[in-house]
């Protein structure tokens, strides 16, 4: 059983002695000394709270944990626990193991400096990773550097004190009409036509569209459900889970060509028997969910075919945005599509391609405006 004491070293300044026993592997006598600066009932909570980890096993002794210690102690004991989204916690993971641990993982945390981890950020930009990746690494040094200081592991945040690239703003690369049009001239018999097509005509995220199931869709209607998405997460495989925000689970119209090549899939499915109501729209070739990096696979495969460059899969919904746009449709209604939730994300990825509308609006008015000049030039009645 610990003990522990406090002492008033000046008015207002407290020490706190824990008797934490005798170390198992030295056999020598631990002792934990903290210092308090406050009132004597602050000191004594303190106190409280040291007795509790030690008795518990919880506590880390502040002067020889390190960097990767404690950023996987924050993982697991507190991202993992306030509910962190699996596929958001295996990125943080990776994202350590890459970048955080190889670089300054072997620092002690009291010995941490700002200019650490700004040689951190700059070395990710130099290896030409994106800004996202840098915002990414801070996010997760933020985190943890904040929760150091409420565990009175740290006086200070020094990530606060780094410069960070400015965020880009992402802008999305669509098809052009010629690349869809041999895009689409490529998937003519593909056994996943049917997926990309939906994915064209309704903008829906990878996970949304491997996520559906035939109970989410109504063919007669014309309309779908986005109730779930699917993500691959490392050493575990693939999961469902909700869609990341109100606004992404969302009914979405279908377009005819789409309904029609969803049609003939499914009739596809019957015959080979892999048709299942509360099953995958577009089931592997076992019955289970398609993996995402398949689907990329496919994808690029497809789009070697056509004889397309750079376009991502992503671009597919970029490309269904991008086609509204130009069919003069609001951006309200493609941000409820989409599944944004800001008007201003819709806004801010596709700026580039609402100023081409813009200009094409505006030209719209020289000939008005010509005809306004050619009548100025007439004389007037009775001269």
């Amino acid at each position: 059983m610990s003990s522990g004491h406090i002492s008033e070293i000046k008015k207002g300044y407290w020490k706190i002695t824990v008797e934490a026993g005798r170390d198992p592997a030295t056999g020598k006598r631990r002792r934990i000394v903290r210092y308090f600066s406050g009132r004597k009932s602050g000191a004594e909570i303190a106190l409280a709270r040291l007795l509790a980890e030690v008795e518990q096993g919880t506590y880390i002794d502040a002067s020889k944990i390190t960097v990767a210690e404690w950023v996987k102690t924050w993982l697991e004991s507190y991202k993992r626990a306030e509910g962190i989204r699996p596929k958001t916690l295996d990125t943080y993971e990776w994202a350590a193991k890459a970048y955080i641990f190889p670089a300054i993982g072997n620092l002690q945390l009291q010995k941490l400096q700002p200019h650490h981890v700004q040689q951190l950020y700059n070395y990710i930009r130099e290896q030409g990773k994106s800004t996202r990746l840098v915002h990414l690494v801070h996010q997760l040094m933020n985190g943890a550097l904040k929760q150091a200081i409420k565990n009175r592991l740290l006086n200070i945040n020094v990530a606060e004190a780094t410069t960070r690239p400015r965020a880009q703003a992402r802008k999305g690369r669509a098809m052009t009409r010629e690349e869809q049009d041999r895009f689409m001239e490529a998937l003519a018999g593909h056994h996943l036509c049917a997926a990309f097509i939906l994915k064209l005509g309704t903008g829906l995220r990878r996970g949304e569209l491997l996520g559906l199931h035939w109970e989410d869709i109504n063919l007669e209607e014309g309309i779908l459900h986005v109730v779930r998405e699917i993500v691959y997460v490392r050493g575990i495989g693939i999961i469902e889970q909700a869609p990341k925000t109100e606004q992404s689970i969302r009914t979405v119209p279908m377009p005819k060509l789409a309904r029609e090549m969803l049609k003939r899939h499914r009739e596809q499915l019957l015959k080979t028997g892999r048709y299942r109501k509360d099953g995958p729209v577009f089931p592997s070739a076992v019955g289970t969910y398609i993996y995402p990096d398949n689907f990329e696979k496919i994808f690029r495969k497809l789009r070697h075919d056509a004889g397309i460059g750079d376009v991502k899969l992503h671009s597919l919904r970029h490309t269904f945005a991008t086609r509204l746009l130009e069919a003069g449709e609001d951006l309200k209604t493609i941000q409820e599509l989409l599944g944004h939730t800001k008007i201003s994300t819709t806004a801010d990825i596709y700026a580039h391609v609402s100023e081409h509308m813009k200009r094409r609006a505006v030209d719209k008015l020289d000939s008005v405006l010509e005809m306004g000049t050619k009548m100025g030039t007439k004389k007037p009645p009775g001269t």
